[in-house]
């Protein structure tokens, strides 16, 4: 792992509100960075490892959904980054709410260390609610857009 990685891993876990993140790569090593009282500090090295899932924070436990919600499809965040509804400025927007999306159709954008990877729709539906504003960050397990499934 060289510095800018570094330095570009501890500048989103900074932005983010996450207390702990773990990574276990076998490109990059094993990081732990954690929140102290005075900032982020790594509490352990990068060590060469096996290739491990990336560990995140557990996601704050949400309030049971109501009756009518239960059926709700949410697309989460799969990592932190920045949230963009359109692939560029000027461009119109991939959804709105009350549109129809098919399976594999794409739903947004999320911008992590300079990468666009779009997120797409893993279920036919109606979109009920889009969660997040263009270009807010999120985090890891944040929830971005809820569908019913149809």
């Amino acid at each position: 792992m060289n510095l800018r990685t570094l330095r570009t891993i501890i500048e989103l876990f900074e932005a983010s509100s996450a207390v702990e993140i773990e990574l276990d790569n076998a490109s990059i090593g094993k990081l732990r960075l954690r929140r102290s009282e005075t900032g982020v500090a790594p509490v352990a090295a990068v060590i060469p490892a096996a290739p491990k899932a990336v560990a995140a924070p557990a996601a704050a436990a949400a309030p049971p959904p109501a009756a009518d919600d239960e059926n709700l499809h949410e697309v989460v965040s799969p990592f932190v980054g920045t949230f963009y509804r359109a692939p560029g400025p000027d461009a119109e927007v991939f959804v709105n709410v009350g549109d129809r999306v098919k399976a594999g159709q794409t739903l947004c954008i999320i911008e992590a260390m300079k990468l666009m990877n779009e997120l797409e729709s893993d279920c036919d539906g109606v979109v009920e609610a889009i969660l997040v504003d263009n270009g807010t960050p999120v985090e890891h397990g944040q929830a971005l857009i809820t569908i019913r499934p149809s």
